[in-house]
């Protein structure tokens, strides 16, 4: 019977109907045991004829499974196999592969028909479960996908992840009360008749707080003629009213059943028998006298294969009264005894394994062995919850005896879940122990640790100790890699002769010097994996090789003779590293990234995309989501270099939905998100984007120099068209400081020098200007790249045409057009040919310059680069052209500058256009004079009088 439920019923009909109408969602219900949860969600499913359905219930027994409960639901809908493989990639990685193999599973495809997930006792959830289905339920929106779960308020965590996502608005919480006491008397008079009287159904109200399974055990307590037991509190008395259901059993069956309530509310019947140390012929009968008396029944449905063969309580609440009312060391004694049967009978180990963490069995290495191969099998899987739940057991069982190898799996897990002082604590346990080996005999378990700690050190802000530390790594590996073989291994070298291993830790240490500190401090360990590569497999040979000229040309080293073998198109397409899980391979996606970088870098823009197109295919197929988000935003540049940038914002928009697992990719995607707006001419949002990045990584000052010259780049940008030229100057400055010092010595890789020079010429900084000039130039000569030639002569035209040298300054000006116009980098090419018209307008050829700013105007107008557009129009406008037709986008108003000059043409101040816009006096201002260069026009009377002239022309 539902009483006073019907608000719950209500919001299970809406979110069906939602579903239905293809918005899912989640519904979620809270409540203790006994308020009817479970009802309402059979209730759900009634409704859902036309649905498909996965459903499952939640065990203790079941929580150490990795995704248990979620792989129960997805079963009939198809997705089960998305958690069940396990995989050779970190922890991070194999984590967001499972859940962007489920997210797909439920949502790509053309069947629009309506799913519903139910999941009943979430609070016995592992917490992968729980993980996965907050990370579902935040992007089901769109999708025809219901999710309705329901839990207790204990154990908390499932209650904590429902609170974030209804503060989030990504979930309904219903919330079940106790029932009333007219909503008590109205239960019970349908269980004992009308002449039940009213004051002793109020007196069993207070006993069971309203709780309607409790008040219905009372009824038939009472109908059976028995007593009700007294007790000083409402809770004493509801466990001692449980517990009396169990009053006439007999000493057989309550021993039996006592022993199945050790092992939880569900129950395999057998071990329950053998627990309680009964015969085959005692368990029948006392698991018939119970099922008589209704307490215990056949767990699950007929066909649910991972519920047969179980018996399990009528309601939980029997287990829980059973279990408490045991005392302690009886209780720790039956766990270790069910560890051990289940041990023997190689039954459920994960349950085992809860056994024998119940029975606190410390220094018992059968225990820890468990434990530990349970969490590394987690792990394997991507259920980096249930792994550390797995692995902190261990550790605490195993004391102070803890191994190496289980530390650092540890160590692994505990990042992945925020837990990094935790995982630095155990890694310096480990490089603590593990200090003699580079004198006694090098291994890499110590290289290994040093560098989890530096990863460690990384995420919590301490760069410069992870770079000493990445250093530390790379050394011991390299002097492990090439020493000679020792005559005895001893511990911690046992992997010494192993170059795969040996390169995974040198590349990943290479790696992230790069992105930390900048490819000076990383060359040498490239150099050094591919020492080690040489003569060895040839997928080693080729990944190395390619990080190693990946670096090099960073570094501005590359060989312009050797162009081809420099960056090995043909391999990267074509070779194994796109048959074969990157995961599997040394250094992941990093070799095939370093390809595509290199091939973006030396202007061979169809190979880039051509890699990018099978590079993401790949990730998409192996369901990498990290290899995802490094293509696309690496992509997003390519996109940008070929003025595609709308195409390039929308490509790192698209790495949003997997920012929680790649969170040191953010300073990236936001710099280059900056760089897109300035370019859209989206100033205002690029500004934000430079202040939120100037807070977000201010711990990471002097860190991180690729994304600080991303940043810095556009924020010179903004300082320019600002008109403070003198600040702009200033950045640019630390631009070229900050590139020297780390290494980044290619001028393509940030292309800064650009705005730089235009910040120092515009200061009237000369000797700043020829000084970047001397250096672009000088390693301009060495690589194959057409940008760096075409910035250097115009900038040299700059200079002639300052000295009076206009046959030079014209010659270096078509210079800087003819070398980028066949680059296919249409934004610079209409920097070069903006340059030179500005230069032919200022000495007298207009008709020349009109023709050159309108062949930039277009090119601007179809790149949707709204900064150069307006600068073409401004110079358009100067030089005195018309609007025409085959031009007339070009100079045309953006929205807001249309809605800013209708208000200023009505005569409202910048003061009053603010207000009414929410914009500021400053920016206001700013876009008029956009409006001015682009209509020719010089001041508020003009604007008025085109503005009613515009009014009288007729429409069209």
């Amino acid at each position: 019977m539902l009483l006073e439920r019907d608000g719950a019923l209500d919001a299970i009909a809406r979110a069906v109907e939602r579903t239905r109408g293809g918005k899912g969602g989640a519904l979620l219900v809270e409540g203790e045991a006994g308020l009817g949860k479970s009802t309402l969600l059979e209730r759900a499913v009634g409704q859902c004829g036309d649905f498909r359905v996965g459903a499952a219930t939640g065990t203790a027994p079941e929580a150490g499974l990795p995704f248990g409960l979620l792989s129960l639901a997805l079963t009939p809908l198809g997705g089960r196999d998305a958690l069940e493989k396990e995989t050779a990639a970190d922890a991070g990685e194999a984590r967001a592969s499972r859940f962007f193999s489920v997210l797909q599973s439920l949502t790509n495809g053309g069947d629009r028909t309506p799913t519903l997930i139910v999941l009943d006792d979430l609070h016995w959830a592992d917490p992968d479960t729980l993980d996965l289905v907050a990370f579902l339920v935040r992007r089901l929106q769109n999708a025809p996908v219901l999710v309705v779960g329901a839990f207790r308020p204990w154990p908390p965590t499932a209650a904590r992840t429902v609170a974030e996502l209804v503060r989030a608005q990504a979930a309904e919480l219903v919330e079940l009360a106790p029932i009333s006491l007219p909503g008590t008397l109205q239960l019970l008079e349908a269980m004992l008749g009308p002449a039940f009287d009213e004051r002793r159904g109020e007196e069993l109200w207070r006993a069971c707080s309203g709780n309607p399974l409790l008040l219905e055990v009372a009824a038939a307590t009472l109908g059976e003629g028995r007593v009700i037991p007294e007790g000083s509190s409402p809770r004493t008395m509801a466990e001692r009213m449980l517990i009396s259901r169990f009053a006439g059993i007999g000493d057989t069956a309550l021993r039996y059943v006592q022993s199945a309530a050790v092992l939880g509310v569900e129950f395999r019947p057998q071990l329950a028998g053998l627990l309680a140390g009964f015969d085959p012929g005692a368990t029948d009968r006392a698991l018939a006298t119970l099922c008589a008396a209704g307490l215990v029944q056949r767990s699950g449905p007929t066909g649910n294969l991972a519920r047969r063969g179980k018996a399990r309580f009528t309601h939980p609440l029997f287990a829980h009264a059973l279990y408490t009312d045991l005392p302690e060391p009886v209780r720790d004694r039956m766990h270790e005894a069910a560890f051990r049967l289940l041990l023997e009978q190689d039954l459920d180990p994960a349950d085992a394994a809860r056994h024998a963490v119940e029975a606190g069995l410390i220094g018992d290495h059968t225990a820890i062995d468990l434990l530990t191969n349970l969490g590394q099998s987690a792990l394997r899987r991507g259920a980096v919850g249930t792994a550390v739940e797995h692995l902190d057991h261990a550790v605490d069982l195993a004391g102070d005896d803890a191994e190496a190898s289980l530390l650092l799996t540890w160590a692994q897990a505990l990042v992945v879940t925020g837990r990094v002082k935790e995982a630095g604590d155990a890694c310096r346990r480990v490089v603590a122990g593990q200090a003699h080996a580079l004198e006694e005999a090098p291994g890499l378990v110590l290289a290994d640790a040093l560098r989890h700690l530096a990863w460690t050190e990384h995420l919590e802000g301490a760069l410069g100790q992870a770079l000493e530390h990445l250093r530390s790594s790379a050394a011991v590996t390299v002097s492990s890699a090439l020493a000679p073989a020792p005559a005895s291994r001893t511990a911690g070298s046992e992997d010494c002769r192993d170059p795969t291993t040996a390169l995974r830790i040198l590349l990943d240490c290479a790696h992230t010097t790069c992105l930390l500190a900048g490819p000076a401090r990383a060359l040498d360990m490239a150099e050094h994996a591919a020492l080690i590569a040489a003569g060895g497999d040839q997928r080693l040979v080729e990944s190395t090789v390619a990080y190693r000229r990946f670096i090099q040309l960073l570094l501005a080293k590359a060989d312009p003779c050797d162009e081809a073998d420099l960056w090995e198109i043909e391999s990267a397409v074509h070779g194994a590293g796109l048959t074969v899980d990157p995961s599997e391979s040394v250094g992941g996606w990093g070799p095939l990234f370093a390809r595509l970088n290199v091939a973006k870098l030396t202007e061979h823009f169809d190979d880039a995309e051509a890699i990018f197109e099978r590079a993401h295919d790949a990730a998409q197929r192996m369901g990498s989501p990290i290899g995802l988000v490094t293509f696309d935003v690496t992509h997003a540049d390519t996109l940008a270099r070929l003025g595609r940038l709308p195409d390039a914002l929308a490509l790192l928009d698209r790495t949003a939905i997997w920012s929680e697992f790649t969170p040191m990719v953010t300073p990236w995607t936001m710099a280059l998100r900056a760089g897109y707006l300035v370019e859209l001419g989206r100033y205002e949002e690029a500004t934000a984007c430079c202040d939120t990045l100037d807070t977000f990584g201010a711990p990471f000052t002097g860190y991180l120099p690729l994304a600080w010259l991303w940043q810095w780049m556009a924020r010179t940008r903004l300082l320019l068209d600002a008109g403070r030229s003198p600040e702009a100057s200033d950045l640019a400055l630390l631009m070229a400081s900050t590139a020297e010092e780390a290494g980044l010595l290619e001028p393509c890789t940030v292309p800064w020098a650009s705005v730089a020079l235009d910040a120092h010429l515009a200061a009237a900084r000369v000797p700043e200007a020829r000084a970047l000039l001397g250096r672009l130039e000088e390693r301009a000569s060495r690589l194959p790249c057409r940008w760096p030639v075409a910035v250097a002569a115009r900038g040299r035209a700059t200079l002639a045409e300052r000295a009076g040298d206009l046959v030079g300054a014209e010659v270096a000006y078509r210079t800087a057009v003819t070398s980028i116009a066949e680059a296919r980098m249409p934004l610079a090419h209409v920097e070069a040919l903006a340059a030179y018209g500005a230069f032919l307008r200022r000495v007298g050829k207009v008709r020349q310059a009109r023709a050159t700013l309108y062949q930039a105007a277009d090119l601007a107008r179809s790149a949707g680069a709204g900064r150069l557009t307006t600068l073409c129009a401004a110079e358009l406008a100067v030089s005195g052209a018309r609007r025409r037709h085959g031009t007339e986008a070009t100079l045309e108003l953006t929205p807001q500058e249309e809605r800013i000059a209708a208000l200023a043409a009505g005569g409202l101040t910048n003061h009053q256009i603010g207000g009414a816009l929410f914009l500021s006096s400053k920016t206001v201002e700013h876009h008029l004079s956009h409006v001015y260069s682009k209509l020719g026009l010089s001041s508020r009377r003009q604007l008025m009088m085109q503005w009613a002239r515009r009014a009288e022309q007729p429409p069209g």
